[in-house]
């Protein structure tokens, strides 16, 4: 998996690709939180339209979760908006957000399928 990190119009956006990896979900957030423009509260859009979630399991999504909870402060009360066109993709992703919702952070996340809807929601 590769990934690619901006600061836009006030939004940080990860843009994902190739085949999910744990640890890069790790190296991202540890990013987004140690860049020089990040305040706790800033919203963030995960764009996983070109990612393969297909090598993740459900222990990788424990694992991602208890990443988020590792960064909880850091992130404060941010928006998270994840952008999954695909089904697979958007399942996983509404696995991993059962076990963030689980008094692991304070951050509302929300899983679209289109980045119109996806911005809207971050923008609102």
């Amino acid at each position: 998996m590769h990934y690619t990190l901006e600061f836009k119009q006030g939004i940080f956006e990860v843009k994902t690709s190739g085949d999910a990896d744990v640890i890069m979900f790790k190296e991202f957030i540890h990013e987004i939180v140690n860049h020089e423009k990040w305040l706790p509260g800033n919203p963030i859009l995960v764009d996983h339209t070109d990612m393969n979630a297909g090598p993740l399991e459900s222990n990788d999504l424990k694992k991602i979760a208890d990443y988020c909870k590792k960064y909880s402060k850091s992130l404060g009360p941010a928006k998270c908006a994840i952008l999954a066109a695909r089904d697979l993709e958007f399942g996983i992703g509404r696995m991993w957000q059962v076990f963030v919702e689980i008094n692991v952070w304070d951050v509302t996340q929300q899983i679209f399928k289109t980045r119109e809807k996806a911005l809207e929601w971050l923008l609102d």
